[in-house]
């Protein structure tokens, strides 16, 4: 009888247990790197419902939020045919000086639509399809572009890739797809993404959830202007893969040649 009393409490508390991890609000993982050299600066007013919506990022605003409605359309005929999607929207970013940066995004795009320096054509055929591209015009700078090139599946994330980049200067953008806990299975999309510069973590961004932002403690102001505007990017971008099937396969894309490496 007692044996069977201490069965049923050990299988409480480990039914307790698996509920409790269960209805934690799930976090990406974050490195030693990010927890060592970043530090987590406030996100308000980031609500799960985030079409059309102004948050804040420590002192940055993000303002004017202004999304269009995700197009889609048919093209071909028969077994030929195929869906597109298409997304657009805009913000702006206003410092505390009052100062601001316009950033303007959108996913579903192609080659031809994408200027950019030394790159080469990269076929997207299959699931490798998604291309998110945001353009930010920083003050005192040249416009800056973040492109991702999202495979679609949890299978295929080694062949993400992502940029952040300003004629040579480069920031490598890195998804993550871990969680926090240990509890949890791995992450069937992307939990969130690193900016680094090497092996040095310039910033970081959650985007599930009401999300959270990370930015290295050495950057100067225009550096966290850059990385807060990047991330509140992502913060905003809904993926597409629920309404855009696979494009044909010689659909391509221009991409930096570093990322070829």
């Amino acid at each position: 009888m007692l044996l069977q009393k201490i069965q049923s409490i050990a299988l409480l508390t480990a039914l307790s247990a698996g509920l409790l991890t269960s209805c934690t609000v799930a976090e990406m993982y974050q490195s030693d790197t990010l927890l060592q050299t970043n530090r987590e600066v406030p996100l308000e007013g980031r609500k799960f419902i985030r079409l059309k919506q102004d948050f804040k990022i420590g002192s940055f605003a993000v303002d004017g939020v202004h999304r269009g409605w995700t197009r889609v359309w048919e093209q071909g005929l028969g077994p030929l045919a195929f869906k597109s999607a298409r997304q657009r929207f805009e913000f702006t970013l206003v410092d505390s000086t009052g100062a601001s940066t316009y950033v303007s995004c959108q996913a579903g795009i192609n080659s031809s639509e994408v200027q950019l320096g030394k790159v080469v054509s990269v076929s997207l055929g299959g699931d490798d399809r998604e291309v998110f591209v945001s353009t930010l015009h920083v003050p005192n700078s040249s416009a800056w572009q973040l492109i991702t090139k999202d495979p679609g599946h949890p299978l295929s994330f080694q062949s993400f890739l992502g940029v952040l980049q300003n004629g040579d200067k480069e920031i490598m953008v890195e998804p993550v797809y871990r969680y926090k806990s240990k509890h949890r299975v791995e992450a069937g999309e992307i939990l969130g993404y690193e900016f680094k510069s090497g092996q040095e973590v310039l910033g970081a961004v959650q985007v599930i959830n009401k999300g959270k932002v990370w930015v290295n403690k050495d950057l100067d102001f225009q550096e966290q202007r850059l990385i807060s505007a990047a991330a509140a990017a992502l913060l905003l971008y809904q993926k597409l893969e629920n309404t855009m099937p696979a494009e044909p396969n010689g659909t391509k894309i221009k991409l930096p040649l570093s990322l070829l490496k």
